[in-house]
């Protein structure tokens, strides 16, 4: 089997002791370990991009609203909280010093504040940073496992999916028709997961 990735909300011994065996099933489903490393993702998408376990992201911005350039007081990243800024520079090779700013906020919500305004890049400012509510997949706690397996376990199984099936007639023959209706995924709510990790913008 291969192994989930470094960001899954669970190890792989934790995904074969609470996730029950497929043995003498005929369907075919994805590896356990892909559901895994889907599940962390959809998981911090639906908190508004919270990330669960710490790692680095590099993004580009151009320091403004609306696409200007320069001149945002805070910059909002897409990954909260921010642990650590290792660099922004733009497509000049020209930078930010990290004491023109000042990380803000934890969980819940983090952005960049700076001294000033941001300056107007060359091109673009890219932004590499590490952002993460746990250090390691072992580090997460049992309120973001269990929201996780509750969502392995939709991903997997596909219980909202039922099918529908119509048949018409006419002179030229007959027809059959089959519909799937699939029901959404749980709420953030739904699969337990407490409302202090759903970002809030401030």
């Amino acid at each position: 089997m291969t192994d989930s990735a470094t960001y899954a909300l669970l190890s792989d011994s934790e995904l074969n002791s609470y996730i029950p065996s497929e043995q003498g099933s005929s369907i075919k489903h994805p590896p356990l370990s892909v559901l895994n490393n889907a599940a962390a993702l959809k998981l911090e998408d639906m908190c508004g991009g919270t990330a669960f376990v710490q790692r680095s992201f590099t993004e580009d911005h151009s320091g403004g609203m609306l696409g200007r350039r320069g001149g945002l007081k805070r910059l909002y990243l897409n990954r909260t909280p921010i642990v650590s800024v290792a660099s922004i520079t733009d497509d000049d090779s020209n930078t930010v010093a990290a004491t023109d700013y000042t990380v803000v906020g934890t969980l819940g919500n983090s952005y960049l504040e700076f001294d000033g305004v941001m300056s107007a890049p060359v091109g673009r400012w890219t932004v590499v940073y590490t952002a993460g509510v746990f250090a390691d997949t072992e580090s997460v706690t049992w309120d973001v496992k269990v929201a996780a397996l509750a969502l392995i376990r939709q991903l997997r199984d596909n219980k909202g999916v039922t099918s529908t099936s119509s048949s018409l007639s006419g002179r030229a023959g007959s027809r059959a028709r089959t519909r799937a209706q699939v029901s959404p995924i749980s709420s953030v709510a739904d699969l337990g997961l407490p409302s202090r990790y759903v970002r809030r913008m401030v």
